[in-house]
């Protein structure tokens, strides 16, 4: 019995201690799963698993996940101003318009996650009293340990839920105490799974509403679908119960792809015509939404007002989870449909892009463009012709003019391969076109003219390949060494 019991205590302490050497023992007795290499730091707090996975080296680009979720937080290293997240940059953006010429800034952000955006802030505007309300320590902890946090920082870091913070401050401004009032407050506390109710009710938005500044701002990023849009419609709804004035901005994509919403609550008017981010200077992707887009989407909300007595989060959000867990599901499957035609398993690679179709039409076209490439190397060229005639005719794709244009070329290719001139010179035409708007509307390319010379040089036009090298190289001798 001694015996036995000593090994029940061992085998425990091999599977779930954070020891090296259990983490070691565990791992080779398949008692817990071995730690990837790219794994810089991982734990299990008493709120979620917490990791730290490197990116890449050079730069030393890592991401910070709670519970996997993998949207969380990017940072490069020692380069704190290049904010890597869509939402990020959205609330750099917004934040530098609504500024009002100050200097220093008094910030809250709820939710610490990897700190990307309070030591933002701190580098931005020097001086600035940055606080964040972080409800688990050992997030806080990972973010020193892995994530570049300074252990001495200037960031106050509160250990509480949000909405206890806030109803702390409140408690003391009513006792005639002094508070801080906030230029923004920044929530970053829900994720595309899961969203805290007590942060989103018309009460904590009043709350919100107290500790601000006469001029402040709330920036909330929240993620939902717009073919659905009753969780952020809501959330708009009982937002203008509180704030006069409401903005929404979000990425030009799929209305049936989840995606992040990020919803502006200002006591002030904020002009945010012609707002641009890194992320979507390049094809001006970025959607300031009007008033009439917000007013549909709040009817397709059903005009609720979320409460502390009622606040349905998970009803809401009930079909963007089921979307994201199907794209889950999909992106799953084309990882195994890449590995195994790397291990030349083509065919099974072929019907695998074929289940992702069936299971998630939204990644049909990167599916169907996958299994054109597949057998076009493998001689089935009248296949492959018909994959990508197939994601060309996908009146949901939502492509650049060059990505289209490398369909339409790609396609001629196979069809000249086939004996098909006149459907090939068509799709090459359509190329030409479209790499020449692509050149109009972006200036000059380097690949964009060299990929205008293939076009070219396909259909016999030597003249004007030969152009286009010629431009090529022109372009890439005058880039800086």
């Amino acid at each position: 019995m001694y015996v036995y019991t000593a090994i029940v205590i061992f085998l425990a302490v091999a599977g779930t201690t954070h020891s090296k050497w259990a983490q070691n023992i565990g791992s080779a007795m398949s008692l817990r799963q071995a730690q990837k290499p790219d794994i810089l730091y991982e734990t299990e707090s008493q709120y979620c698993y917490i990791a730290v996975r490197q990116m890449s080296k050079q730069p030393d680009e890592r991401l910070f996940m709670e519970d996997n979720l993998e949207s969380h937080s990017k940072i490069i290293m020692d380069r704190v101003r290049d904010l890597r997240l869509f939402y990020t940059q959205v609330y750099s953006a917004v934040t530098q318009r609504a500024i009002n010429r100050k200097e220093k800034l008094c910030t809250l952000t709820i939710g610490g996650g990897g700190y990307v955006f309070p030591r933002y802030i701190q580098e931005m505007w020097p001086g600035s009293q940055v606080d964040v309300v972080e409800i688990d320590p050992a997030v806080t902890e990972a973010a020193i340990q892995a994530f570049g946090l300074p252990r001495d920082t200037s960031i106050h870091t509160i250990n509480l839920d949000g909405r206890n913070y806030v109803d702390e401050l409140l408690e003391k401004k009513h006792r005639g105490k002094q508070i801080p009032q906030y230029d923004f407050v920044y929530m970053d506390a829900f994720s595309n799974m899961s969203v805290p109710f007590q942060l989103v009710t018309r009460q904590f938005n009043e709350k919100i509403y107290e500790i601000m500044a006469a001029d402040g701002v709330y920036l909330i990023n929240s993620v939902d679908m717009l073919n659905s849009g009753k969780f952020a419609g809501n959330l708009v709804n009982t937002l203008e119960r509180t704030f006069p004035h409401i903005y929404l901005i979000k990425k030009r994509s799929r209305n049936d792809l989840p995606d992040n919403f990020i919803i502006i609550a200002s006591k002030k008017v904020i002009d945010l015509s012609n707002l641009k981010t890194e992320e979507t200077m390049a094809n001006n992707s970025l959607w300031v939404l009007d008033s009439n887009d917000i007013g549909e989407l709040g009817n397709k909300a059903d005009a609720i007002t979320l409460d502390d007595d009622y606040a349905p989060v998970e009803n809401l959000l009930a079909p963007a989870v089921r979307q994201l867990s199907t794209l889950i599901i999909a992106d799953k499957y084309i990882k195994q449909a890449g590995e195994l035609n790397s291990e030349g398993r083509w065919e099974k690679a072929v019907n695998k892009y074929r289940m992702v179709i069936q299971i998630c039409p939204v990644f049909s076209t990167k599916a169907l463009y996958s299994i054109s490439q597949i057998l076009a190397d493998h001689g089935k060229s009248a296949e492959a012709a018909d994959a990508l005639r197939l994601v060309l005719a996908d009146n949901d794709l939502q492509a650049s003019k060059y990505t289209l244009a490398m369909l339409h070329y790609n396609l001629g290719i196979i069809l000249n391969k086939i004996g098909n001139a006149e459907e090939a010179s068509r799709n090459f035409d359509d190329a030409i076109t479209l790499l020449r708007a692509e050149l109009a509307e972006k200036g000059d390319s380097a690949q964009t003219y060299l990929h205008l010379g293939q076009v070219y040089s396909a259909t016999g036009n030597t003249k004007d390949a030969n152009l286009c090298f010629e431009k090529t190289e022109q372009l890439q001798e005058s880039k800086p060494k």
